[in-house]
Order: C-alpha cells, then structure tokens, then sequence
C-alpha cells in the first residue's frame, strides 16, 4: 500500500513578518498561505509574482475582524481545518510572535506535526537546500541577478541587501561581504564607489 506524500503547510503571519521570498517553496509538496490583516490592502508585486507561480498550492487569506489575536485564531482554525490522521502534514508558522508556541505545543502533544520560526529561511527543508559555501553562494546569486526579470540592484547598499533577501537573512554582515567579494572579482557587477553596474547584463528591471 502507497503512502500518502506528507504535504508541508506554510503559514506566513504577514502582519508579524513582511519580508517573505517563495521562490524555495516551489515544491510539489508545498501549500503557501498568506494571512494578511484586515488593513493589509496591498502586496509587493514580487511577492505577488512569486505566489502566482504557485498555482493551486499557494493562496492567501484576509482576516475580516480587528484584535490583537485575531489573525493567530485564523492560522490556528486552518491548522485544524486541514489537519486529518488520512493525510500528513507538517504545518510551519512563520511568525516572529512567540504567542504561537503554546499551540504548537499543544498539537505536538495531540501528535501533530507543527513548529514556528521567524522565518522562511528557518524552515529546515529550505536551510538544507541553500548553499553553504561563499563560492556556491555567489554562483547562486549570479543565477538570480541573470534572469531577464531579476531586478539588479544599482548601489553596494542594494545589493547587499539582495543577498540577505535571496538568502532569508541568514548570512551574517561578513558572510554577505564574503558572496559580494566574490561576484565582483568574476566580474559579473562592478563597484565604482557606492554605484554598481552590470557589465553585458540587460538594465531592464535595475533600480
């Protein structure tokens, strides 16, 4: 008899965590939800982007009440709503609100699968599948910053940020500078002081 494939929910508190980035989460075994609060009328359009490519595996809910816990009773309800013994599942929060950790202590107690992290990145299938090295981790950004859409920021400053975005802001500052040093020496961006550009690399979508 065939086991049913254990699906992993993530469950973004996006009034408690507004830098999200999906693009790790584009698994067959992956559902995204997007709690958003009822005054969060407006998304970034690469946010927006990313959940469009999610398909049928990423949607978002809006709460319609005010209240400091009303978004939390929401994931709560959907934890409970989309849990079955039928199905396995790992429910992930991302939250920075340490308000979750009795709920989950309460499903791990019921044996379900459950745990909060403060980000994306936290989350142990997508740690696992970043690169670990300065080397791999400038080849990765490289294939990023490539794409015809990719936005290729144009100040040391912006990038730099770009790689604590690509990399769920789990570098450290020497880290980040350890993956700059490198895509500057292969020459795929270059610093004239605070400005960076992209020699042979489209400016479409360079801010």
């Amino acid at each position: 008899m065939s086991t049913a494939m254990r699906i992993n929910y993530v469950l973004v508190d996006y009034e408690n965590v507004k830098v999200v980035d999906l693009r790790e989460l584009k698994r067959e075994d992956v559902r995204v939800v997007i709690f958003l609060g009822s005054n969060q009328q407006k998304l970034p359009s690469e946010l927006a982007i990313q959940m469009q490519a999610l398909g049928e595996r990423g949607e978002y809910v809006q709460i319609s009440g005010q209240g400091s816990n009303a978004l939390d009773f929401h994931i709560a309800f959907t934890i409970g709503e989309r849990c079955s013994p039928e199905s396995p599942s790992f429910f992930h929060i991302i939250s920075k609100d340490g308000g979750f950790d009795p709920l989950i202590a309460y499903l791990k107690r019921k044996k379900i699968l459950a745990a909060r992290y403060k980000s994306i990145g936290e989350v142990p299938f997508v740690k696992s599948s970043q690169p670990k090295t300065a080397t791999a981790r400038a080849a990765y950004l490289i294939e990023k910053l490539s794409s015809p859409k990719a936005t290729k920021p144009r100040t040391a400053k912006t990038l730099a940020n770009a790689v604590r975005t690509v990399f769920h802001r789990q570098l450290s500052d020497k880290e980040v500078d350890e993956v700059l040093s490198i895509v500057f020496s292969l020459g795929f961006a270059v610093a004239i002081g605070e400005k960076v550009s992209y020699p042979g690399q489209s400016d479409t979508g360079t801010t």
